[in-house]
């Protein structure tokens, strides 16, 4: 099977691995693969460390501009021409919709909604504007994997297509194989420094609850400037630590050997950063957005976006006696329901129903000439 992976964006993030783990799985399992997506950032180095075909497309672009529209879509109708591919998976709003209005159900074709753009949180204006673009496309798409039940509950909500076409698969991440990592007096976080995080929420409670542990972030973006000067203003900049973007390596390192996983967010799908701290068996802390609340059901610390209930929280977490049941109880969660082959072989068998599908109708077609 030849299988084409479009998505709007390159640079590392949440979806971008999701996509480098879905097509390293199929390349490995005997698949040809391709991914579609704008030049020079983290995937396509991974593609080219996979051994996948990568098609740059430069237009790809949150944008209005009608000639990124029109070129994005030459571009993708180029490349579909050239793989031929027998089953199209795009991934991100913008390369969703242009692939779709590309392929309009000539080859079967998924979405998986990471997060859809019209979630709560996201503004009225958009909240119109991005239902009702996904409303239309959604004739052209076969499936849509939801990567949350809330997810599910909001398409559902917003009629974007028929319950049939809805299938939620979660999120997976590789277990944290490292035991016995001697502990630092450290909290830590993970995610793009970018819209929708909420560090200088964070970092308000974070002062707020005058804990004496540091506080670490990896990652990096277009926020860095923002957040420093915050740390600065707060004067907690000899306790707060930008680590930037680290190898898988380190950060399940920094992970294994921290007390205590925070995430602040205004809107999230069903983030892989808190599968990664689950999985390394740590105490979490996150806003109570989105799939979050699935990912913990119970084994963490769910907060409203405010600086006194954040605050809180990390001083309730206090103890290593409660970090550690809590930690437990996030890790058993974790191999139970997110670990990476669950993932992998729950999108295997969507491919596998929607490509049996194809084939039927196929031979229903050939049986009415």
């Amino acid at each position: 099977m030849k299988i084409l992976y479009t998505i709007t964006k390159s640079e590392i993030g949440g979806a971008q691995v999701h996509v480098s783990q879905l097509a390293k799985y199929m390349k490995d399992t005997g698949h040809v693969v391709a991914i579609v997506a704008n030049p020079g950032g983290w995937l396509e180095n991974e593609a080219t460390k996979i051994g996948v075909r990568f098609y740059p497309n430069p237009y790809f672009a949150n944008s209005f501009n009608p000639f990124r529209i029109l070129k994005s879509f030459l571009t993708v109708k180029k490349v579909i021409s050239d793989f031929n591919p027998d089953i199209v998976h795009c991934h991100s709003s913008f390369a969703g919709v242009v692939t779709r209005l590309v392929v309009r159900n000539k080859i079967p074709t998924i979405f998986t909604a990471h997060s859809f753009a019209f979630t709560d949180g996201s503004s009225f204006f958009r909240k119109i504007l991005a239902s009702n673009v996904e409303r239309f496309v959604s004739r052209y798409t076969s499936k849509i994997i939801c990567v949350s039940g809330y997810d599910r509950k909001l398409a559902l909500r917003y009629r974007i297509t028929k319950e049939e076409k809805l299938v939620t698969v979660y999120n997976g991440v590789e277990s944290n194989k490292l035991v016995g990592v001697t502990k630092r007096h450290v909290m830590i976080t993970n995610g793009r420094l970018a819209y929708p995080k909420e560090y200088i929420l964070l970092l308000e409670a974070y002062k707020l609850s005058d804990t004496d542990m540091n506080l670490e972030i990896i990652s990096d973006g277009p926020d860095r400037k923002i957040i420093e000067v915050k740390m600065n203003e707060l004067g907690i900049s000899n306790k707060v630590i930008l680590l930037g973007d680290i190898s898988r390596e380190d950060l399940q390192e920094k992970l294994s050997s921290s007390k205590l996983f925070i995430f602040i967010s205004k809107h999230e799908g069903f983030p892989l950063a808190i599968l990664e701290a689950m999985s390394a068996g740590l105490p979490i802390i996150a806003s109570s957005v989105g799939g979050v609340t699935e990912e913990l059901d119970q084994t963490g610390i769910l907060v409203k976006n405010n600086v006194e209930e954040i605050a809180k929280a990390i001083r309730s977490l206090s103890t290593e006696e409660l970090q550690n049941q809590m930690g437990k109880a996030a890790k058993s969660r974790f191999e139970e329901m997110f670990t990476l082959e669950k993932f992998l072989l729950n999108t295997q068998k969507v491919y596998d129903e929607l490509m049996s599908e194809n084939n039927l109708n196929r031979l229903d077609d050939d049986s009415k000439i």
